[in-house]
C-alpha cells in the first residue's frame, strides 16, 4: 500500500511537471525552441525517460527541475511508454498542451519530412477519436495540421477508415466555425486550396463505394461513410463561391457527381433501398440511415459547381443531368428538401444558358416535364416564332 502511494506521488509530480513544461513554453520562443528540440519525437512517441531530462538540463532552471527529473524516472520505470498513448488522461492532456504550445507553421510543415512526423499526426488523430473531450488534441489538428495540406494528405493516406472519418469530421467542425459566425478571423477559418483539391480527388476516386448502402447489411460500411463525409464537405465549401470557386475546375469532378447521381437514382429504382423514393412519411424506414439526403446533397453540389460557370452548365446538359435532376423533384422521405435543391440547381443551370433552357422547354412540350412542376420552380415555357423558350416568372409584389 505504501509503495502504491509513493508511486502515485511520483506520478502526480510528473503530471505537474508536464503541465509546467507547457506553461513554461507558452509565449516564450526561446523556451519553445528548447522544449521542441529535446522533446520531439521522444516525449510524444518513444519511451521518454531521456527526453525530459534533456529538456531540463538545457533549461537549467531551479531545484524543482532536478526533483522533477528524479520523479519522472521513478514514475515511468514501470510504465515505460510515450505520454500521447498513456492510460492516464491528464498525462495525455498535458502532453498535448506541450505539443500545441510548441508547434508553429514551420514545425508542422517539417513533420512531413521527419521519419516520426506523420506518426505523430496519426497519434493525435487517434486521441481525437478515442478521447473527443480532450480539447488540446482537437486544437492541434484544426489549428495546426489542417493548415499543412501535405501533412494531411500523408496522414490521411496512412490512416485506416476510422481515422479518415475522424479527420473529415474535424474538417467539418472547422468549416462549421465559419458558418456559425466564429469570432476567429477569415484566414484562421479558411481551409487551404490544396487540401480541398486533395479531398475532391479522394471523393472522385472512392465515391462509388456509397452504393454499398443498397444492401441493408452495409449501413455502417466505413468506406461509404467516408464518401458521405466528403460530399458534405464539398457542399459546404462550394457554397462559399468567393473562397472556393476553384473547386468548380478540378478535372472530372462535375462529371463524377452527375454520374454518381445517376447510379444512386438507378439503384433506387432497381430495388428497395435508401436511394429509393419514399413518400410514406412513416418515419420508420431509413430516417436514421447515414445516406438519408445523399441524392439531395449531390444535386446541391451540382448547383454549386455550375454557379456562374457556363462550362459546367453545358457539361451537365451533355451528360443528361437535366432530366435526371427534374426526376428528383418530388417529395422524398429519404431525401429531405430534395425538391428545393432541384429547383435551386435547375435555376442555376438555366441562368443565361439558352441551350439548357431549350432542353427544358422541349421536355415540357413533349410532356416529360410537367408545367406545374416548372411553375413551382419559377419557370415558364412560352412559344415565340415557332421556338420554345424558358423564362423566369415575374413575381407579383
Amino acid at each position: 500500500m505504501i509503495i502504491l502511494l509513493i508511486s502515485y506521488a511520483y506520478f502526480s509530480a510528473f503530471q505537474c511537471g508536464l503541465q509546467f513544461l507547457g506553461n513554461l513554453a507558452a509565449g516564450n520562443e526561446e523556451s519553445k525552441n528548447i522544449v521542441w528540440k529535446n522533446a520531439f519525437p521522444d516525449l510524444f512517441l518513444s519511451p521518454v525517460t531521456r527526453s525530459i531530462c534533456k529538456i531540463h538540463y538545457h533549461l537549467e532552471q531551479s531545484l524543482f527541475l532536478d526533483y522533477f527529473k528524479t520523479t519522472f524516472k521513478r514514475s515511468c520505470t514501470s510504465n515505460h511508454r510515450n505520454y500521447l498513448n498513456h492510460w492516464d488522461k491528464k498525462a495525455v492532456t498535458y502532453c498535448c498542451m506541450v505539443l500545441f504550445t510548441c508547434l508553429s507553421a514551420e514545425r508542422t510543415a517539417d513533420l512531413v519530412s521527419h521519419t516520426k512526423g506523420v506518426e505523430l499526426a496519426e497519434t493525435v488523430v487517434k486521441i481525437c477519436r478515442t478521447e473527443p473531450e480532450l480539447d488540446w488534441a482537437f486544437l492541434i489538428v484544426t489549428d495546426q495540421f489542417l493548415k499543412c495540406p501535405d501533412l494531411v494528405a500523408a496522414m490521411y493516406t496512412k490512416l485506416n477508415n476510422q481515422g479518415r472519418i475522424t479527420v473529415l469530421d474535424l474538417i467539418s467542425a472547422k468549416l462549421s466555425e465559419r458558418r456559425l459566425g466564429s469570432s476567429a478571423s477569415s484566414d484562421e477559418l479558411n481551409v487551404p486550396e490544396r487540401l480541398m483539391q486533395f479531398l475532391a480527388g479522394c471523393f472522385q476516386e472512392k465515391c462509388m463505394a456509397v452504393l454499398k448502402f443498397t444492401s441493408a447489411t452495409d449501413a455502417e460500411d466505413e468506406e461509404a461513410l467516408i464518401v458521405i463525409r466528403l460530399l458534405d464537405i464539398l457542399c459546404e465549401t462550394t457554397s462559399n463561391h468567393e473562397k472556393f470557386s476553384y473547386l468548380q475546375n478540378p478535372p472530372g469532378l462535375i462529371e463524377t457527381v452527375v454520374e454518381l447521381l445517376y447510379q444512386t437514382h438507378l439503384a433506387g429504382k432497381q430495388s428497395r433501398n435508401v436511394f429509393s423514393v419514399s413518400q410514406s412519411l412513416s418515419f420508420t424506414s431509413h430516417n436514421s440511415h447515414p445516406a438519408v439526403g445523399f441524392k439531395a446533397h449531390l444535386i446541391h453540389l451540382i448547383g454549386n459547381l455550375c454557379h456562374n460557370n457556363s462550362e459546367n452548365q453545358d457539361k451537365v446538359r451533355e451528360l443528361g443531368g437535366i432530366p435526371l435532376i427534374l426526376d428528383n423533384c418530388s417529395i422524398d422521405e429519404n431525401n429531405p428538401f430534395v425538391s428545393q435543391w432541384a429547383v435551386f440547381t435547375i435555376r442555376i443551370l438555366t441562368d443565361q444558358n439558352l441551350q439548357n433552357q431549350e432542353v427544358i422547354a422541349q421536355m415540357a412540350h413533349q410532356g416529360v416535364a410537367e408545367s406545374a412542376m416548372l411553375n413551382n420552380m419559377g419557370l415558364q415555357v412560352e412559344e415565340r416564332d415557332g421556338k420554345l423558350y424558358v423564362k423566369s416568372q415575374k413575381h407579383s409584389s
